[in-house]
């Protein structure tokens, strides 16, 4: 009996030091994914896929996504974009107007990070925000990488566009999703937001 409970123990002690040193090195992980996204600019590839242009349908945001990936509008503020053959990688944008002054712009966008995150001025003039979140769907483990430009319109409104990447963790780190987060990330740096909200030209928004 003695010798049971003995087993019982080491089992139980080892099972406690697995837990611990998985999640240790979840943490790890993604303190090294944050780390490379919030401080590298990296340079997708020169073979991405052709690309086409998506408005969001109140006409405040414009953009590139490659030309197949299936779009979704679920209002006029926002859409979503995806790979036809899964759910599992998407892109999803938001637009929102918020009651805020020029200069309390900064200070708003990193009240919508709750991670770690870096912030900076694009040479629009509009700021960038970074940040990396780790996420739980039924599908398992997710990693956001979110990027959110703030702009001006008034002196009391800024107009605020959050871009969403979404991939499983367990890919996160690999080749093909660090080229799609750079091809992401230049055309977020690319887009075009409109101080106006107006219908986008026909048929550009699918």
């Amino acid at each position: 009996m003695i010798r049971l409970i003995l087993i019982l123990i080491v089992i139980g002690a080892a099972l406690t030091y697995l837990i611990h040193f998985l999640e240790r090195r979840r943490r790890e992980r993604v303190s090294q994914l944050r780390s490379t996204f919030l401080v590298q600019r990296p340079e997708p590839r020169a073979h991405a896929p052709a690309l086409k242009e998506v408005w969001v349908r109140n006409g405040a945001l414009r953009l590139r996504v490659p030309q197949p990936w299936a779009e979704e509008y679920p209002d006029a503020e926002s859409a979503a974009f995806y790979e036809h053959r899964g759910r599992l990688r998407v892109l999803r944008v938001a637009t929102a107007t918020i009651p805020c002054p020029p200069v309390r712009l900064a200070e708003a966008l990193r009240a919508r990070a709750e991670e770690p995150s870096t912030l900076e001025t694009l040479a629009s003039g509009d700021l960038l925000l970074k940040s990396l979140s780790i996420e739980r769907q039924k599908e398992g483990e997710v990693v956001g990488f979110r990027w959110t430009i703030g702009r001006p319109i008034s002196e009391a409104r800024a107009r605020i566009a959050t871009f969403t990447l979404t991939v499983p963790f367990s890919g996160a780190g690999d080749v093909f999703t660090r080229d799609e987060v750079a091809q992401v990330e230049r055309e977020v740096r690319a887009a075009q937001m409109s101080e106006h909200i107006s219908s986008p030209p026909s048929g550009d928004a699918g």
